[in-house]
């Protein structure tokens, strides 16, 4: 039995049991209005869900908020990767999270280093500096390469 064929039946079932109680401000739908009306989309209900706004809902999956209103509102469709992901993120939204954020040991040692640089620039030795460009490189996922020491 097709979605359709199932919601069309709950309404009718809960048209029957309203018509009991005749609730004149709220009449049941008809099928012909309950046609009518626009689905919602699935990443919408996914976000619904997991109770986040859009702006929320892209920064944390990294989706650009241009391409999750496309697909809310029904402008264009997320291709079959991009329709995995949102399954991925349905099913597991955690671990969906924890893979996309960066470890918090390299984040804490970005934001010391840092802090200590806004401070006083001077303070920072040369090994403090590559210590810095070495874990900006690996929070973005790019390899840092390390010349060994000669003596």
């Amino acid at each position: 039995m097709s979605k359709s064929k199932s919601i069309k039946r709950v309404v009718a079932q809960r048209a029957a049991r309203s018509s009991e109680r005749e609730d004149r401000e709220n009449p049941p739908l008809s099928a012909a209005v309950l046609s009518s009306m626009k689905r919602v989309a699935p990443i919408k209900r996914i976000r619904w869900q997991l109770g986040l706004s859009q702006e929320e809902f892209a920064y944390r999956f990294e989706i650009p908020i241009g391409t999750l209103r496309d697909w809310e509102q029904g402008r264009s469709q997320p291709d079959r990767p991009a329709q995995a992901y949102l399954k991925v993120i349905q099913s597991q939204p955690s671990a969906v999270g924890r893979a996309l954020r960066p470890s918090h040991k390299t984040s804490a040692s970005i934001s010391t280093l840092a802090s200590k640089a806004l401070r006083d620039p001077r303070s920072l030795t040369r090994e403090d500096i590559k210590n810095l460009a070495a874990s900006v490189l690996t929070s973005i996922g790019e390899p840092v390469e390390r010349k060994r020491k000669t003596r």
